[in-house]
């Protein structure tokens, strides 16, 4: 019983501090609930105070039906009204007194609060079916993030027709923290184009990046000497860490060329070699830097080749010119030993005409039509391919160097491009022969087919390998033939020299004929003259 009286005064401060504790905590949590419900009564004060704009849609001749922040850079704003009576708006729309169908300003004014603004000059659309005005404002003062109220006044400033609430979005105005564009690829396209923009600070909502395109030049400049032309907004927002070490983080935009009429209208000078634009990037309305953007028509790529082919004819006719040779097409890819069509030189040819007027074809839209005032890159993969296509040529001229060929054709045909000098059909030149005019067929399909605005078409490494096979073929074919060739020759350079050694033996003998004859001669001559001298002085001889 002791023990258990001593428990219970061991046990009783604990119960005696307990319920404090406890109460203790559940003040807290009250004050905690108290302070989030005081900022959410404050939440709905500013809320309560911004959105104090009695609206006036049904006794107004005009309500405000649109108003949204543009360009917070500019303090620019979106705004669109609506008259009841189409006939009343006239009355409220300046018209320019050198055009009278050009809407300069309008006889009403918008102030956001206290701030007052101004109708941008050039910016008035109307709308020619409906009682829709359509145009832009730029406030005289910062405008801050949150609640506010849009008053539309009639001429006197006093009267007001209309009110609308709209929240004006955070300004990115940090530091760092402005969209910055570092790349637009390609820099042309026509409408329906898919057009990639890669930069950084875009956000993370697709829903509050947009692009506009605008021109900088013609008679509809507003008050910014800009036109915007169009716009549209991204369908890919997109973020990718780079492999380099600094591990930045890439953001990347993708949207498609809208087609707008605007966008899409060009004079003749515009219909040839594009029309230039500009690109805007506006995210969370902070603009990013203007990037030069050139629109296409859609009978652009046929413009641009017939001018490369011309290009291309006119630069192989040049050398033709300068070498002064009267059969320069036959001086290229024939076989002047044999007078037959040399297989290696025909396919160094073709693929030289071929990337040679591809080259030409994305020169000429670089310079002509970007005008970005860049050298187009030839990518490594061409490089690849001219240099198999170039080490063939210098394999089979050294291998035909080396044999001494005898056989020579009157005429040259095609068929010599298989064949033989003996007129058999090789399978190696068929092969290759086959394979390079796929090769170049499927290059130039590809080529067409791509947007060239953003270079050439990269050969697929198992082209690759497949063309290095078949050459390596064909050489190794023609080295293999050469030295049948000069095996079968040996057993009858060895007769050749067997008849060369009789010959000259049997002019041994003839010289030595001739030799013993002569002797022979002397010594009949000298028996002569002994008998003669004999008779002459029988004295002497007796």
């Amino acid at each position: 019983m002791f023990k258990f009286l001593i428990f219970i005064l061991v046990l009783l401060p604990s119960f005696l501090l307990y319920p404090q504790k406890a109460g203790g905590i559940k003040k807290v949590k009250e004050i905690k609930e108290v302070e989030e419900t005081k900022e959410v009564i404050e939440e709905i004060k500013e809320e309560v105070e911004g959105n104090n704009c009695k609206s006036r849609k049904g006794s107004s001749i005009a309500f405000i039906e649109v108003f949204e922040p543009k360009d917070l850079s500019r303090e620019q704003y979106e705004v669109m009204l609506n008259f009841k009576n189409p006939k009343e708006r006239q009355k409220y729309i300046t018209w320019s007194k050198e055009d009278e169908q050009y809407p300069e300003s309008m006889n009403l004014d918008i102030v956001i609060d206290q701030v007052e603004t101004r109708i941008a000059r050039g910016t008035i659309q109307s709308i020619q079916d409906k009682g829709r005005v359509r145009f832009q404002i730029f406030s005289l003062g910062r405008v801050p993030e949150g609640q506010h109220c849009a008053r539309l006044l009639a001429s006197d400033g006093l009267t007001v027709l209309d009110e609308f609430g709209f929240i004006a979005p955070p300004r990115m105005d940090e530091p760092s923290k402005q969209p910055i564009v570092q790349k637009l690829h390609p820099l042309g396209g026509v409408a329906g184009d898919t057009i990639v923009i890669t930069g950084k600070n875009f956000g993370d909502s697709i829903d509050k990046v947009s692009i506009e395109f605008l021109t900088k030049k013609g008679d509809n400049l507003n008050y910014w000497k800009e036109e915007v032309l169009g716009s549209t907004i991204p369908f890919v927002l997109s973020k990718e860490e780079s492999n380099d070490d600094k591990k930045e983080i890439n953001e990347t935009i993708r949207f498609s060329v809208p087609g707008h009429p605007k966008l899409n209208s060009f004079d003749i000078r515009e219909w040839l070699f594009g029309k230039t634009i500009y690109v805007r990037v506006l995210v969370n309305h902070r603009p990013a830097t203007l990037e030069r953007f050139t629109i296409l028509n859609s009978n652009w790529k046929i413009i641009i080749i017939i001018i490369s082919i011309l290009v291309t004819i006119v630069f192989i006719g040049s050398l033709a010119f300068i070498i002064h040779h009267k059969q320069f097409y036959a001086f290229i890819v024939l076989d002047t030993k044999t007078n037959m069509y040399s297989l290696s030189k025909v396919q160094a040819f073709a693929w030289l005409v071929a990337l040679l007027g591809s080259y030409f074809y994305v020169a000429i839209c670089s310079g002509i039509i970007l005008q970005n005032g860049k050298i187009p890159d030839f990518n490594y993969s061409l490089i690849g391919l001219m240099g198999i296509s170039v080490g063939g040529l210098l394999t089979s001229n050294y291998l035909d160097n080396k044999t001494e060929k005898t056989k020579r054709k009157e005429k040259p045909l095609l068929i010599d491009l298989v064949m033989s000098s003996d007129g058999e059909i090789q399978l190696p030149k068929l092969q290759l022969l086959g394979f390079t005019a796929i090769s170049i067929i499927i290059y130039i399909f590809n080529l067409l087919q791509s947007n060239v605005l953003a270079g050439l078409p990269d050969i697929p490494n198992t082209l690759h390998t497949l063309l290095l096979t078949s050459q390596g073929g064909f050489i190794g074919g023609k080295a293999i033939n050469n030295r049948l060739s000069a095996a079968e020759k040996k057993p009858d350079d060895n007769k050749e020299t067997e008849s060369q050694v009789e010959e000259k033996e049997s002019e041994d003998v003839e010289e030595v004929d001739v030799t013993f004859g002569s002797l022979d001669a002397v010594e009949e001559k000298d028996a002569q003259g002994n008998k003669k001298t004999t008779a002459e002085n029988p004295k002497e001889s007796n």
